[in-house]
């Protein structure tokens, strides 16, 4: 499935020398990396206009648990003003963060896991007004629960995740492909901050956009 959804992306995109780049896993000790992997994406297609932060590891107490925070919303804050840096040498672009159903709901199996995709939230609907001033658009999406080895280690190792999986469900895969490829796609999404969930597929949270941020 992995291999199918990727195939789908890289058939909308690379043709048009357009190139989606995960940024993922990133320690704060390994930052440097993001902007290695931009400029060789440039390098190798001459272009950069689509960039997905997609950030995610599940440490908690008692263990490294601020790695789950330099991962999931460090690397995803790094990544995204690189970004901006770097595709607003050309006419427009547009990043997408990835959060989590975790980011818009509390979820005390893993109240880490859960600060810093809240983190990522904060700060998708905190910058996309800004960034829109240079030609690009940032949105972010928010998939409930699909397979992944960190998903299914963490069912193993922790029973109240486990219960907390099979009550919510799992999406497919191709269903968060879906929200993405509509949230590269059209225009009209800047600050959106989609859902997507076994219930109700994709639907948009609504909040109070820029217009009515404390002001500075």
């Amino acid at each position: 499935k992995k291999k199918r959804c990727k195939s789908r992306i890289g058939a909308q995109f690379h043709r048009r020398k357009q190139f989606a780049s995960s940024i993922r896993r990133m320690r704060r000790h390994r930052l440097q990396i993001i902007p290695l992997g931009l400029r060789k994406t440039i390098s190798s297609f001459g272009h950069l206009d689509i960039v997905c932060n997609n950030a995610g590891i599940g440490l908690e107490y008692p263990f490294d648990w601020k790695k789950t925070v330099d991962t999931n919303l460090s690397a995803v804050i790094e990544g995204t003003y690189l970004a901006i840096e770097h595709i607003s040498q050309y006419e427009k672009g547009v990043v997408i963060n990835v959060s989590s159903m975790a980011g818009l709901l509390p979820l005390p199996a893993t109240p880490v896991y859960c600060a810093a995709k809240h983190g990522v939230l904060g700060f998708t609907k905190s910058i996309w007004k800004d960034a829109e001033k240079r030609g690009i658009r940032v949105n972010a999406i928010c998939p409930t629960i699909f397979r992944t080895p960190m998903v299914e280690e963490g069912m193993k190792r922790d029973e109240k995740f486990r219960r907390y999986v099979e009550a919510a469900g799992m999406v497919e895969m191709e269903i968060v492909v879906d929200g993405m490829l509509e949230l590269i796609r059209d225009e009209t999404k800047r600050g959106a901050i989609m859902r997507v969930t076994r219930q109700k597929g994709i639907d948009y949270e609504k909040y109070r956009g820029a217009k009515f941020a404390l002001p500075i």
